[in-house]
């Protein structure tokens, strides 16, 4: 049966790339995302590829075979692969599918997500449209890849019969001197956590467009606070009020590049800080005349560090 869909879906197109892009618009437009009874399927030697077929609905890991059983049921090489999507703040388990193609390599789909842009109510159609194609041969960046195909034997081979053994997106384990199934009790209590891996550099800067906001920084970093200067009027950069030395400390002395080679034109100050400790504190600037000191300050700078 699988065999004739797959026949009737492609017709008479010979070019793999365009009979697996029919296959994977079969599969959007006609199967529905459900929850599957796994163990069941694989306890009666069902495959998902069938119950898919003979049901049209499944979840990530079915329909993603439902789609490499198509594909290959007309000679495309096709595999699923799993792990997890690390979408921030909604990281879970996921499977998608890859097909080959002579002189090319795999070739990425995943009919599970571009399907959800049905379930968006505020998209439009040419945007649901876009989103479809694009999972047509591209992934977003938030994949982590645990298998490239299913039922892959482990190593060591389990002295007793595992909890779904098409698929590992968590720990297997066996213990036969257990009255307990420890496969259950290590899905029910493993845990895994996602921490994102930001870039830091060394010096962050900041210009006047930065003033009143709060930035965050690390333990090591050199914050450069950069102004518009000109101290042949006499009017500098300096900090207000005593700083927390505690979390930061100034660095050096202000530097000035003038903009132009033109003598007195003016240009910009620097003024380094290097993050010491974690902690909060406010950094305050003012340009003036040091010696005015009863003078309102020309121009003010402040912003709120948060050092971690």
């Amino acid at each position: 049966q699988i065999i004739e869909k797959a026949q009737d879906i492609v017709g008479t197109e010979d070019n793999p790339y365009l009979a697996a892009e029919k296959i994977y618009e079969y599969i959007v437009g006609n199967v529905t995302y459900n929850l599957m009874p796994h163990s069941s399927l694989t306890t009666r030697s069902i495959p998902e590829s069938s119950y898919a077929h003979e049901n049209l609905r499944g979840d990530c890991g079915t329909q993603s075979m439902y789609f490499c059983a198509l594909c290959r049921a007309v000679g495309i090489p096709a595999r699923a692969c799993g792990g997890w999507q690390l979408v921030p703040e909604r990281e879970g388990p996921h499977f998608w599918a890859e097909f080959y193609l002579p002189d090319y390599g795999w070739v990425p789909v995943d009919v599970t997500i571009a399907e959800s842009a049905d379930r968006d109510y505020d998209a439009t159609d040419e945007e649901r449209e876009f989103f479809k194609g694009f999972y047509f041969g591209n992934l977003d960046a938030y994949r982590f890849v645990i298998q490239n195909d299913v039922d892959i034997p482990l190593d060591p081979v389990p002295e007793e019969p595992i909890i779904l053994p098409m698929v590992r997106q968590s720990p297997a384990a066996v213990c036969n001197t257990s009255v307990n199934d420890i496969g259950l009790i290590v899905i029910d209590n493993w845990e895994f956590r996602v921490e994102p891996m930001v870039y830091s550099p060394d010096e962050v800067e900041l210009t006047a467009a930065g003033n009143g906001s709060e930035i965050e920084l690390k333990r090591g970093q050199t914050l450069v606070i950069t102004l518009e200067a000109n101290p042949t009027t006499g009017y500098t950069w300096e900090v207000t009020e005593p700083l927390d030395e505690q979390v930061m400390q100034q660095v050096g002395r202000i530097e000035f590049k003038p903009e132009t080679k033109l003598p007195g034109a003016g240009g910009v100050q620097s003024i380094r800080f290097k993050i010491v400790n974690a902690g909060r504190t406010t950094l305050k600037l003012v340009y003036h005349r040091p010696w005015e000191t009863d003078v309102k300050p020309l121009k003010t700078f402040s912003i709120h560090v948060v050092a971690r």
